[in-house]
């Protein structure tokens, strides 16, 4: 029985590119929503507790558009929210109820019931609804994405949330100068607890690309024999070092302080990925469980309560060496992630915050007396909290609190236990593959994917081409089609193609996509249309 168990928490702060230069707007509101009610108060409730170190990814993607609305960019949902609701036009009516109504979840809007009674309504039609019915909807809507720690510190968004309906169109400025505030509050937060050591910011490559099909497309065959791929393979390692080198740039300038740890997107790893982190410079990088074992080729056993046997396997940190050097791996936990992202939030917070503490006691109890363990848990920072009670302050103050006041309980981030352990077994091979069951399926193989691939391998090679030309002539435009191109590799996009992820947004996701992958055709010059999709 080990006598203290390492924890390592990441929480990935993450968010598609959703700008679009050629509208001069967001196409989606989400960063947005997430940092009035997320990104400030994960940060908030972590400071509370000084003895609880944590790592928080950051991916460049997020970052860059905090940026773009602190210069006073907007998205689509906040233009329709700023006009006067007796000032809609017909289009924008409908537009309001179409997306108004898109993301809250039951816990978000169980106390609004003039929200509920709008919805209600909104199955009527667009002729059901007045003016006093717009604007309410109009502010409730933004009021719904604020985080509980925010509502009681600003006096007057408060009074909104008790208010509740029969607004006035002033009372928009209380939200827009708490949503400036929110987005002006998230960088100084953060390096704040930073400079303290009390967390680690990790990132991720710039635009959240599936590094191994960067380099080789070819590789989704390899993580699944037996994966249909696409016609046209892609093969562009220089654009995975970009993604990386990037975002160590932009991360070292953002925070002041250069990343040693990298979370791939989606936890997308293989041997040539990593060796390109080791070339950068990174001392760590982590992935899901599944990827270890496949490598390891052992199958994962748990027991009935689902924590797993042989636990001296998921939880040794590991290492894996490339030609310059090497770098340290952690694996993440699924059945212990996925309890806070998808099932906790069903239960009572408190009990839910002690059963994860009991279960990882049992798992410390179950490991050998020799060795320094660490348990290894990640999901994102952002996803799970509208699903629970006060946006999951209840869960976090009571699992944070537990494990401060608990000695055999040692919070740590990735780069202090690479200080704390001289050397980590390694392992001879990596298997390519993702946490999500160790494969890549959901990025690549689906007729749809298959056909986003085609069109940006298409693109990509032309580009190839016609690089050296539009230098000569325009070379003012060579890095505005760099840019769109890691924007077009992002995995978002591929992740909402196909069946596998339904959403109501999909076909939005496409469109964006297609505009990417178009912009590029465009910019270098080409006059015939491409056909994407």
């Amino acid at each position: 029985m080990a006598e203290r168990i390492y924890l390592n928490f990441i929480w990935h702060m993450h968010q598609p590119f959703y700008w679009n230069a050629e509208e001069n707007l967001f196409d989606f509101p989400w960063v947005r929503t997430h940092t009035t009610k997320d990104y400030c108060f994960m940060a908030k409730i972590l400071k509370q507790f000084p003895a609880v170190k944590m790592t928080f990814n950051f991916s460049p993607s997020l970052i860059r558009q905090f940026t773009l609305y602190l210069e006073g960019k907007e998205d689509k949902v906040m233009q329709l929210a700023k006009k006067k609701a007796q000032d809609l036009t017909p289009e924008e009516k409908k537009s309001v109820l179409e997306r108004f109504f898109l993301a809250p979840s039951v816990k978000q809007t169980e106390n609004w019931p003039r929200f509920l009674e709008l919805k209600n309504k909104a199955g009527e039609g667009v002729a059901t609804f007045d003016t006093q019915d717009f604007l309410d909807l109009q502010i409730i809507y933004q009021l719904l994405w604020f985080d509980p720690l925010t509502i009681e510190e600003n006096r007057r968004l408060k009074q909104l949330v008790v208010q509740g309906k029969n607004f006035e169109e002033q009372d928009k400025e209380v939200l827009w100068e708490a949503t400036k505030q929110s987005f002006r509050t998230v960088e100084p937060l953060y390096r704040e607890l930073m400079e303290k050591e009390q967390i680690e910011i990790a990132t991720s490559p710039f635009y959240h690309p599936i590094l191994p099909l960067l380099i080789d497309s070819k590789v989704g065959a390899q993580s699944n024999p037996g994966l249909t791929l696409p016609e046209e393979n892609f093969s562009y390692p220089e654009d995975a070092v970009a993604q990386i080198r990037r975002a160590l740039d932009f991360t070292r300038e953002f925070w002041g302080k250069a990343a040693l740890g990298m979370w791939p997107s989606e936890g997308a790893v293989s041997e040539e990925a990593l060796s390109i982190m080791v070339d950068q410079s990174l001392s760590w990088s982590a992935s899901g469980e599944e990827v270890l074992y496949r490598s390891l080729a052992k199958e994962i056993q748990r027991d009935g309560e689902g924590l797993i046997q042989s636990p001296e396997i998921l939880y040794s940190p590991y290492a894996f060496s490339g030609k310059t050097g090497k770098i340290g791996l952690f694996f993440r936990d699924r059945f212990l992630s996925d309890l806070i992202g998808f099932e906790y939030q069903y239960w009572d917070s408190k009990e839910a915050a002690q059963d994860l503490i009991e279960k990882i006691r049992k798992i410390k109890l179950s490991l050998p007396d020799e060795g320094q363990f660490v348990v290894t848990i990640i999901l994102d920072g952002e996803n799970a909290w509208e699903y629970y009670p006060n946006n999951g302050l209840y869960f976090l103050t009571e699992l944070y609190q537990t494990i401060a006041e608990s000695p055999d309980l040692v919070p740590i981030t990735p780069s202090q236990l690479n200080e704390q352990i001289s050397s980590f077994p390694e392992l001879s091979q990596v298997v390519p593959g993702s946490w999500i069951f160790g494969l890549l399926d959901t990025w690549i193989g689906h007729p749809q994917k298959n056909q986003a691939w085609n069109s940006l391998a298409r693109v990509r090679k032309e580009w190839e081409k016609e690089k050296e030309r539009v230098a000569s002539v325009s070379p003012g435009v060579v890095e505005q089609i760099w840019d769109l191109l890691y924007q077009a590799e992002g995995s978002d996009w591929f992740w909402w193609l196909g069946e596998d992820n339904p959403s109501s947004e999909k076909l939005a996701f496409q469109n964006h996509f297609s505009y990417l992958v178009q912009e590029v055709w465009k910019k270098m010059g080409k006059k015939e249309e491409i056909k994407v999709f």
